[in-house]
């Protein structure tokens, strides 16, 4: 293990330690105290509606949710004003247990506060259901609103009142005159603060109890002074959640839907990541106690939209996120034996400690005093039959690989910069992760906690992949609920808490026993590996064309009396549309051309070549270079029929004279540097491109000029290439630099100022790649 291996392992057990640490004092608040346990609360409910009611449900069907009736605004009452036992008589956070009959003809509702007292009770007749039976019937009202008050306010009950409004003499107190089938009652007992009331509500009708309730009533002007500066995550954070998951949802599923027309998606992988996942979802609800049929659709679709975030995701990683993604993919290739699998199966589980001690460490500072665990996503895993198994329910949370396997791989493939992909990913991450604290209000110690989070998460993706990411996220919501468990007041619990510790712990076991006999494998993308070799067989085709293109060129100037010839020709792709040649005119003259056919790529190089053929066919038969180019625009008009054209400067020499002749249609000028003044200048005859213009237009427009040459005179010939070159801060090469170069190696040999050019081209281009082929003719008298 080398020194950065055994840091980070001690980093990540002083995580776990300082976890384990804090963790106990951190969920000893009240609201988190939690009495609920579900094999208890299931046999006492159902004898609690048989004593209310005289029906037996204990073969009903049972449904369990949350409740989010006041939750917020008593939850932070409570941890700002309460003082007194009758303060917390009901906690914030609180389950709603439905009994359906059979027949889905009625309903008995039992709400349980966390704290595991009886806050509501229901009976509810459904549409075509029947009330009871006169062998049912209940005993008087007085006696039925008597026993549901008493179990309501349990030893609190002194401390209720009835209702001023709601007394009649000859009644008992709390009670309404017995005159009407149905009958309400009511009691209040007031806070410590008596900016809150504990309204106690019963009604019972002919056929026995209606409901019975035990609600908060916080006055107007706390409630204000507790949400506004305060300011609890609330609905909002329900409702931010619920657009970033629907909406990424929704771009995932058209990324993924268009990748699979593409055949881009790995099937193989799809079907295991999807596979896997509905394997731990069945195994969840089958020890779960809110089944139904429609369940395992859920999972189902949840497992689907797990499947295609893993293909949208490597789709994308393959060109910038590979090396992240390489024990994921052995993973998702079945290579159950790759030692990177479970290397970084054993890190994630390690860093999950530090991962689950952040909240733990920012709710214990001090510094976030507003900053309170909720509980209520908690609740619901309480309720399966066996808690500690509900801890897989966290594989499903899609926000981690939604970010670090979707979105940081298509932001560093459209920008392309590590640094500044990840400097715009931090505060996406960061926002979604804010509204998914552990935290139920306090938004500086969610936004602390969000941003500690985020920065670790980051830390383990770059130095770990993906695969250790995700089960550093699944280690950590098993440690925070099983320091949940471990600190609630039920036995039943508490037990279910040390059974995650130790599955974790035999876990960590088995991951290490797995290393041991693992072996070192490479991942092999299968899509990636078609891909490649279609892209290796392009490249060899390519390859061919571009050794074709460069057979074409002259493999050497030609032997000239009397001058010196250099030339260069570097296409900015394998293959280019930039010429140079030589022929002989009818008249026994030598000449040259450099040509530049418009676009790039493989279409400039056909005719790139069409035109070459054209020069060669047509320069024995043409007396002039005005004619030569007659003819090749003639050819060329027919053939590119003004979808692409040809620029080209031509010229001819006597090598008796040292005259030049000179045609330039519509290319860059040559560039003639004169010894005797050791100034150059740009020779701008008119002329318009060969194929863009019909035989009368091109005709009137080129015109040749006539230029004597005097030993040790220079003439550069160049493509556009040459002086629109660019640096990396997009600045242009230019034609007033390429003229000073010229002027100051003007007096060297020909290969001398073709080289010259040449390295300073590249040094003012730098690392910046060139976008446009560049091609030189250098001519010198000697």
């Amino acid at each position: 293990m080398t020194i950065r291996s055994s840091l980070a392992f001690a980093a990540a057990l002083a995580g776990l330690a300082l976890f384990f640490t804090l963790a106990p004092k951190a969920f000893q608040e009240r609201t988190a105290k939690l009495r609920l346990d579900h094999p208890l609360m299931r046999q006492s409910t159902s004898e609690l509606v048989k004593d209310l009611w005289n029906t037996d449900v204990s073969k009903w069907d049972v449904r369990p949710e949350p409740s989010l009736r006041y939750r917020y605004s008593l939850r932070m009452w409570q941890e700002r004003y309460a003082s007194t036992e009758l303060d917390h008589i009901l906690s914030a956070d609180s389950v709603k247990l439905t009994f359906t009959d059979p027949a889905k003809r009625r309903d008995f509702v039992i709400v349980i506060s966390g704290n595991g007292r009886i806050a509501e009770v229901e009976a509810r007749i459904r549409r075509g259901g029947r009330k009871n039976d006169p062998a049912e019937a209940s005993p008087a009202s007085d006696t039925i609103a008597a026993k549901a008050f008493t179990l309501l306010a349990g030893p609190y009950a002194a401390s209720f009142h009835p209702e001023a409004k709601d007394m009649d003499e000859d009644e008992k107190p709390g009670s309404k005159p017995s005159t009407s089938s149905a009958r309400e009652y009511r009691w209040r007992a007031g806070s410590s603060q008596r900016s809150l009331d504990w309204d106690l509500q019963v009604r019972v009708e002919s056929d026995g109890l209606r409901y019975a309730r035990l609600t908060p009533q916080i006055d107007d002007q706390a409630r204000r002074e507790l949400l506004l500066p305060v300011g609890t995550l609330g609905d909002t954070a329900l409702v931010v959640i619920g657009v970033a998951y629907g909406t990424g949802a929704t771009i995932a599923g058209i990324l993924f839907v268009f990748a699979w027309m593409r055949r881009m998606v790995d099937k193989r992988a799809f079907y295991t990541a999807s596979g896997l996942m509905f394997a731990a979802g069945i195994v969840t609800h089958y020890l779960s106690s809110n089944g139904g049929f429609w369940v395992p659709v859920v999972y189902a679709l949840l497992c689907l939209l797990f499947g295609a975030s893993i293909a949208v995701g490597q789709v994308s990683a393959r060109e910038t996120e590979w090396s992240a993604w390489r024990d994921m993919c052995l993973l998702l290739g079945r290579k159950f034996r790759a030692r990177g699998i479970y290397q970084s199966l054993a890190w994630g589980a390690l860093w999950g400690g530090t991962l689950a001690a952040i909240p733990v460490v920012v709710r214990g500072s001090g510094f976030f005093p507003d900053v309170h665990f909720g509980v209520l996503g908690w609740l619901l895993q309480i309720l399966h039959r066996v808690p500690a198994i509900s801890y897989l329910e966290g594989i499903y949370d899609t926000r981690i690989l939604a970010l670090f396997g979707i979105l940081l791989p298509w932001i560093t493939q459209r920008i392309g910069v590590r640094w500044i992909s990840i400097a715009v990913f931090f505060p996406l991450s960061v926002a979604l992760g804010f509204y998914s604290t552990p935290f139920v209000s306090g938004h500086q110690g969610a936004l602390a906690c969000s941003v500690l989070t985020t920065a670790v998460y980051l830390g383990i993706y770059l130095r770990l992949g993906l695969l250790a990411t995700l089960a550093a996220a699944l280690s950590s919501e098993c440690l925070l609920l099983s320091a949940l468990f471990r600190n609630s007041l039920s036995p039943h619990l508490q037990q279910h808490g040390t059974w995650l510790l130790l599955a974790m712990a035999a876990a960590l076991t088995a991951v290490f026993i797995g290393m041991r006999f693992s072996v070192e494998m490479e991942p092999v993308d299968r899509m990636a590996s078609r891909f490649l070799s279609q892209r290796e067989r392009l490249k060899a085709e390519f390859s061919m064309a571009q050794q074709a293109q460069q057979r074409l060129l002259p493999p050497q100037p030609p032997s000239l009396p009397g001058f010196a010839i250099a030339t260069a020709c570097q296409p900015a792709r394998e293959v280019g549309g930039d010429l140079f040649d030589f022929f002989r005119l009818a008249d026994g003259r030598f000449g040259f051309c450099v040509a530049d056919v418009s676009g790039k790529g493989l279409p400039a190089a056909l005719y790139m070549t069409l035109t070459k053929g054209l020069l060669a066919a047509a320069s024995p038969e043409s007396p002039g270079l005005a004619d030569l180019a007659r003819r090749v625009n003639r050819h060329l008009h027919v053939a590119c029929k003004r979808k692409m054209f040809v620029t080209a400067v031509m010229a001819a020499v006597d090598s008796d004279t040292r005259a030049l002749e000179y045609l330039r249609a519509g290319h860059n000028p040559a560039l003639l540097l004169e010894k005797s003044t050791g100034k150059a200048r740009y020779l701008t005859t008119p002329g318009v491109g060969l194929g863009l213009a019909g035989p009368a237009l091109f005709d009137r427009a080129a015109k040749t000029g006539q230029f004597p040459l005097a030993s040790g005179d220079v003439l550069v010939f160049y493509s556009d290439g040459v002086t629109e070159a660019m640096n990396e801060k997009l600045e242009l090469y230019g034609e007033e630099r390429f003229q000073q170069v010229v002027e100051r190696i003007g007096n060297k040999p020909a290969a001398h100022i073709l080289e010259a050019i040449r390295k300073d081209l590249a040094a003012f281009t730098g690392t910046e790649p060139p976008h446009d082929d560049i091609t030189l003719l250098v001519l010198q008298t000697i």
